[in-house]
């Protein structure tokens, strides 16, 4: 069972990245473990950082 406190249960359900990760550990493809908040600024952090070069003409 993941258990998220209530205010990433709001974020999660308004379909951000984190519902990804959420749904990844439910359906078993992430181990349950996963630290979903981590691996959630991970990629926000990656996707923040991709679209800054890309406005930037970086990449």
């Amino acid at each position: 069972m993941i258990t998220m406190n209530p205010v990433h249960a709001i974020t999660a359900s308004a379909g951000t990245g984190m519902a990804c990760i959420v749904r990844g550990v439910a359906s078993g493809e992430l181990g349950e473990d996963t630290d979903v908040d981590g691996v959630t600024s991970t990629i926000q952090g990656f996707l923040l950082g991709v679209s800054t070069q890309v406005c930037d003409g970086g990449v």
